[in-house]
């Protein structure tokens, strides 16, 4: 009787062992699943924080040689000036170019671009730029996190 006591109690002990690595490993694998969650839910809002990105007018300009007065002249322009597909976001009364009073913006895959009243084609570019130290740190901290996790 004792024997078998002796190996009912080593049989638990083991048993007990194995439970306990196995709640264990079930706590690791859910801490680290919780942990990159968190990780992938806040990065691009890290990044946002981090990085200033603003459109900004690209030095290149081009002329057309007419006026453009309406839409119609505008997409006719673009399907001109660009192999892109691009869409109309918006008609702006606002100064544009040399002297023109209206824009006409259309939107590409890559670019923004600005139609003046006068023949003007103006392209944004967006440039993008650290902010200060904390955003450096901020930015390389995701980056590591990123390539760890």
């Amino acid at each position: 009787m004792e024997e078998e006591n002796a190996d009912d109690m080593i049989r638990k002990e083991r048993l007990e062992k194995f439970y306990k690595r196995l709640f264990l490993a079930i706590a690791i694998v859910a801490f680290y699943a919780i942990i990159k969650l968190t990780f992938i839910a806040t990065r691009d809002m890290a990044l946002d924080v981090a990085i200033n990105c603003e459109f900004e007018l690209s030095e290149s300009e081009d002329y057309v040689f007419s006026r453009i007065r309406n839409i119609e002249d505008a997409q006719d322009v673009m399907t001109d000036h660009t192999d892109e597909n691009f869409t109309f976001i918006k008609f702006i009364l606002e100064p544009c170019g040399d002297g023109g009073g209206s824009a006409y913006y259309f939107n590409t895959s890559v670019h923004t671009y600005r139609l003046c009243e006068e023949g003007t084609v103006q392209k944004f570019v967006e440039v993008c730029g650290t902010r200060g130290f904390t955003g450096k740190i901020l930015k390389s901290t995701v980056e590591f996190l990123d390539i760890v996790l």
